[in-house]
């Protein structure tokens, strides 16, 4: 059995043999040596090996490689998916996540941005300008608060009603300071019904 640890100095891999001794006697009439067999504690330790052995080599394996001269573009991905990805791999705000390919790659956000798929290509880190071009949400989406029966229950409705009720000038309102308010003449214009075609009318 071997045992591997890491030199502190070198961090180097140190393989030590710990395989028990062959035990038996030597026969005055003959030179073999007598057969022997292993104890169960003794089978044991040719059997086990530690978690700290494993990290040992694990670790020695990792820090020999030149990471930085490694070529990657060969590699066949789909034998490494569900694999642990170290975290030397991410910078800082980053995922991972496959392309179209089906490789994984790091995807770093930004901020103010979100993890989205846009409507082709892969997985990006998109702009709010393009979450509201993905969404497309209309005024007919966005509900209003209703007051008593009120017949308007979105945005939409809401303009429909009371957006095209325009003030076109004057109408200052000033405090008389008696408790009443007087208010400078004014043009203004309204639609008679919500149509685009509709009758409009000036007051």
């Amino acid at each position: 059995m071997v045992s591997p640890r890491i030199d502190p100095k070198t961090r180097g891999l140190i393989v030590s043999d710990l395989t028990p001794a062959i035990r038996g006697r030597l026969s005055a009439l003959s030179t073999s040596v007598a057969n022997h067999t292993a104890t169960l504690a003794e089978q044991e330790e040719l059997n086990f090996i530690t978690s700290q052995v494993v990290r040992s080599i694990l670790s020695s394996l990792w820090q020999s490689v030149d990471w930085e001269n490694v070529d990657l573009s060969d590699i066949d991905w789909e034998e490494f998916i569900g694999y642990a990805v170290m975290q030397e791999h991410y910078s800082q705000n980053s995922i991972l996540a496959a392309n179209q390919s089906g490789r994984p790659e790091a995807l770093t956000i930004a901020a103010s941005r979100i993890v989205a798929r846009l409507a082709s290509g892969n997985i990006v880190a998109a702009t709010t300008a393009e979450i509201k071009t993905l969404l497309a949400i209309l005024a007919t989406d966005v509900g209003v608060s209703e007051l008593s029966s009120a017949t308007y229950d979105n945005v939409q409705d809401y303009i429909n009603f009371f957006g095209d009720r325009t003030l076109l000038s004057g109408g200052g309102i000033t405090d008389n300071g008696n408790g009443t308010v007087a208010i400078d003449s004014l043009t203004g214009w309204c639609k008679e019904t919500d149509s685009d075609t509709a009758v409009g009318k000036f007051f």
